[in-house]
């Protein structure tokens, strides 16, 4: 079963997946919703959200409504139907803007939005679940996550579909700031094939979810124009409130709880998105 209210998705994403699951048009805070959907689910792998720090800047209420209560409402909706396990996904901007170096998950959170707020509010629930009921919970924390599919038409929308967008329009990306700030930018084939494993991982894990690989966005860049034969020239607009300035995941736990992740490196896999937008990789399926 596939809940969404397709806020910032579209249904045409499912098409391969029609035939073997139930999409269902709802938002996590539909308790009769929930009520209708949870009994007899076993896994619970919550993506929904509101994935966007600056939109929770200018939007808060929303945000904390969506991203801390509707959580709220899905654990206690899995929990009384009998779910064995929620996975969460979290988010690096637990860390937030001050934080450097390789970020570990001892790393004392310092949230700086509405959204990184609602993320660690929502580990430190989970973990409640956890300890009090027995509900198993797992978080995983994304750092920059990347793919075929992202929308590239919305202005919260993650920066490598907006820039293989621009390219392919033949205008000028734009990049908040001197275009210096890194990300650790992550695969979504490693993201799918992590929360398969959190299915079975130790109950109350929380992991980071990353390349362990800082890129700046001048690279991001040059990969994606040298995939799409176009030369940038980006435009540099002010930096936006609640941007960091560098993030990079220590994956250490994350190796010894779920093993490599055997899949193509980070150009490659940029390479394979820009030309999947462009139309030159009509089909494109997770690794199994």
């Amino acid at each position: 079963k596939i809940l969404d209210d397709l806020s910032s998705g579209h249904e045409h994403n499912l098409l391969e997946l029609r035939p073997h699951a139930e999409f269902v048009c709802g938002d996590i805070r539909d308790p009769a919703m929930l009520d209708r959907l949870l009994p007899g689910v076993e896994l619970v792998f919550h993506l929904a959200a509101l994935p966007s720090v600056v939109y929770s800047v200018e939007h808060p209420v929303e945000s904390l409504s969506v991203n801390w209560q509707g959580t709220l409402a899905l654990a206690e909706a899995a929990r009384r139907h009998g779910a064995r396990r929620l996975i969460f996904s979290s988010s690096c901007a637990v860390y937030g803007p001050r934080a450097s170096g390789a970020l570990s998950e001892d790393r004392r959170p310092d949230p700086a939005s509405p959204y990184a707020t609602a993320k660690i509010g929502a580990e430190y629930l989970l973990s409640n679940f956890h300890t009090l009921y027995g509900f198993e919970t797992v978080c995983l924390r994304y750092f920059n996550v990347f793919g075929p599919r992202q929308d590239p038409d919305s202005p919260y929308g993650a920066v490598i579909p907006l820039f293989v967008k621009a390219l392919l329009d033949r205008r000028q990306p734009v990049i908040f700031g001197d275009g210096n700030q890194t990300r650790d930018f992550v695969p979504v084939e490693q993201v799918a094939w992590t929360n398969l494993q959190a299915a079975t991982c130790p109950p109350g894990t929380i992991v980071n979810v990353g390349n362990g690989r800082q890129t700046n966005l001048w690279e991001i860049l040059r990969v994606l124009g040298d995939a799409l034969g176009v030369a940038p020239d980006p435009r540099l607009e002010p930096e936006r409130a609640g941007d960091i300035r560098e993030s990079l995941a220590d994956t250490t736990l994350n190796r010894a709880v779920f093993g490599t992740f055997d899949g193509p490196d980070l150009p490659a896999s940029l390479a394979r998105t820009a030309l999947w937008f462009a139309g030159r990789l009509p089909e494109h399926r997770f690794v199994d």
